[in-house]
């Protein structure tokens, strides 16, 4: 396991991803790796999220010219539905961020009983969605 912020900055160097601001790591990696009263580390399946979350969030960015903003409208369409109710949102820009780190909610009642479904659809070939 990763033990320290040190460690983790070191790795992430290694694969190309720099932190030139050891503080707010240092924070943050204090609250996860402190389970249970100990100090644990971080799990080799723990920094595959991580990276895979970094790296997403490099490939996506913010602002013009990156692929978030460069979705056009009704390409990426996601609806949540049951038997009685559906919702459909049109994912583009801080949408399709929301969508990539955000946690699904939980059906709060608006959709009646049963389980909500999720259908993400994609119109044509977008290469840096895909």
């Amino acid at each position: 396991p990763i033990l320290t912020a040190q460690q983790l900055v070191e790795g992430l160097g290694h694969i190309g991803v720099t932190c030139t601001d050891l503080v707010p790591l240092s924070s943050a990696f204090a609250l996860v790796t402190h389970r249970g009263g100990c100090h644990a580390g971080i799990r080799a399946d723990e920094l595959d999220v991580i990276l895979s979350r970094i790296k997403l969030a490099q490939l996506l960015g913010r602002g013009e010219g990156s692929v978030s903003w460069s979705v056009p409208p009704g390409r990426l369409t996601l609806v949540d539905y049951t038997m009685h109710n559906a919702v459909i949102q049109d994912l583009q820009a801080e949408k399709l961020l929301q969508f990539f780190f955000g946690h699904r909610s939980h059906n709060d009642g608006s959709f009646g009983k049963g389980s909500v479904q999720r259908w993400l659809h994609l119109r044509g070939c977008h290469l840096m969605l895909l």
